[in-house]
């Protein structure tokens, strides 16, 4: 990811307990993924370039990946309730922004393991 596009230096990462992921169709990946990184760095420690973004919570993080005509989350957080709230807000910001395309997130839990940043800020 390009430091250049950062607001700052990012958080420790400790291990997640709590992971949930989606891939949401569409045709602009990469646009989203950048909305969702420049709305969000005003008040955090967001890490972004065009094709990848971590953005960390009090508890918890989210990554953004483009794959292909997919933008691909995972949430990831310390406790059920860290994990409901990360969920919560990249959802509820990218079905805002991707109103006129109807996105929709349903998350999918799954085990840390399956996650290589499996790392909570």
């Amino acid at each position: 990811m390009s430091s250049t596009e950062a607001t700052s230096d990012t958080l420790p990462l400790v291990p997640a307990d709590w992971v949930s992921s989606r891939a949401v169709v569409t045709p602009r990946p990469s646009s989203y993924l950048l909305q969702l990184a420049k709305h969000f760095r005003h008040k955090l420690d967001v890490r972004f370039d065009a094709h990848e973004a971590v953005i960390p919570f009090e508890g918890g993080h989210a990554t953004l990946r483009v794959e292909g005509g997919a933008l691909s989350l995972a949430a990831f957080a310390q406790s059920p309730a860290g994990l409901d709230r990360v969920e919560d807000v990249i959802a509820s910001h990218l079905e805002r922004f991707g109103r006129r395309d109807e996105l929709r997130v349903a998350w999918q839990r799954d085990r840390p393991a399956d996650h290589p940043r499996g790392l909570v800020a």
